[in-house]
This record gives C-alpha cells, sequence and structure tokens, in this order.
C-alpha cells in the first residue's frame, strides 16, 4: 500500500472488483478502515450497493465536523503518535502503543513473537491507512444522502471515538439501525464472530 492511498482509492478498487464480477448490487460490509471505505463507495456508486453494514468505521473526522473536536483529538494523538515511531524506525513502540490503545494495556507484551512480527511487516501498510483516516472527507451531508438500508454495529467495550462515530453514522444515515454487541470491542469480527455473522444475515437476509 502506497503512502499516498486514500479511501477514495479503496473503493476504486471495490469498484473494479464488483465490475469484475459482473454482478450487482451487493451488499457490502466494512469494518473498521474496510468501513470507512465502504461508505466512500457507496457515495460514489449508490446504484450498486442494496444494503450496507459498517462496523465501526473509523470515519473519524467526523467528529470534527460534528463539533466533537475533543473526542477527535484522542484518535489523532493516538494516530500520529504511531505514524512518529514509525517513521523514526521505532516500530515496535508504535505498535506497542497501539495495540494497547485498542485492547488494553499489556496487550503488546502477551503477544506471541509470531503475532509480533505479523504486526511489524504490516507497519508501513498502517502509516498509509492512519493517513488516509485522517483525511476522510466524509461530510455529515453525505451521509444523510446514504439511501441503502445500513446496519451499524459497535462494541460496548470500544473506545470513545469509534463509538461516537457509530452514533453520528445512526443519527445521520436516514434508513439506518444500530447495534451494540455486549462485552465486544473494535475487533468484534474476531472476538464474537457468532455475534457478527448472525447479525449481517438478519440485515442482508
Amino acid at each position: 500500500m502506497a503512502t499516498g492511498i486514500s479511501h477514495d482509492h479503496n473503493a476504486a478498487l471495490v469498484h473494479a472488483i464488483v465490475e469484475a464480477a459482473g454482478r450487482g448490487p451487493v451488499h457490502l460490509v466494512g469494518h473498521s478502515y474496510g468501513g470507512a471505505t465502504a461508505i466512500r463507495f457507496v457515495l460514489a456508486h449508490p446504484a450498486l450497493v442494496r444494503r450496507l453494514v459498517l462496523i465501526e468505521p473509523v470515519t473519524t473526522t467526523l467528529l470534527q465536523r460534528d463539533g466533537q473536536g475533543a473526542i477527535f483529538e484522542e484518535y489523532r494523538v493516538m494516530a500520529e503518535t504511531f505514524m512518529r515511531h514509525a517513521r523514526a524506525g521505532e516500530e515496535e513502540a508504535a505498535w506497542h502503543a497501539f495495540i494497547d490503545y485498542r485492547n488494553g494495556s499489556g496487550t503488546w507484551d502477551k503477544l506471541s513473537d509470531d503475532a509480533k512480527t505479523r504486526f511489524l511487516t504490516g507497519t508501513a501498510n498502517a502509516v498509509a491507512g492512519f493517513s488516509a483516516n485522517l483525511s476522510n472527507p466524509t461530510t455529515l451531508r453525505e451521509c444523510r444522502s446514504i439511501a441503502a438500508p445500513t446496519l451499524i454495529i459497535c462494541g460496548q467495550e470500544t473506545t470513545e471515538p469509534d463509538r461516537r462515530v457509530t452514533e453520528i453514522l445512526h443519527r445521520e444515515i436516514p434508513d439506518s439501525d444500530y447495534l451494540v454487541i455486549p462485552g465486544a470491542d473494535h475487533m468484534s469480527p474476531l472476538s464474537h464472530p457468532a455475534e457478527i455473522a448472525a447479525a449481517i444475515a438478519s440485515h442482508v437476509g
């Protein structure tokens, strides 16, 4: 992933895949970074999305646009800390801070060496992702234009910026339902796969 990548670039890639498959409209599911890309896709190609599922999409810039700048700062500081460490060649410090932010203090230290290595090899992609998240152009007005029936999913134990973003999306997307997964955090598709799968099946079925 190149440093200059954006959610619109990724949405264009999704569009190419849908076109190559010769299918549509599709049910579109996006989690975290992928959720932010899914929003850009449905804004660019509304006729190609039948139903939309957003699992804590990182459209964190909506917090600024909604007057919640103090909450946005929590995410911005975390993201910029990661990028600063990574660009200084301090990859482990970058991931240590991020993984503990997402999953609780001490999580990084408990990971296996193999797991740490997998994260470390993805540092450049993560920097590109954080940069894309901090420059996401999605507006509140654009969210109000989304016509596809949308399910928004949030983990009960997630971070405040992620929770607030899902609440904004539920408020702004006209035809949206909101589901909280008890005991889950941002990584609910991994920690609570059965609940997530059932919610998706119910929404698209």
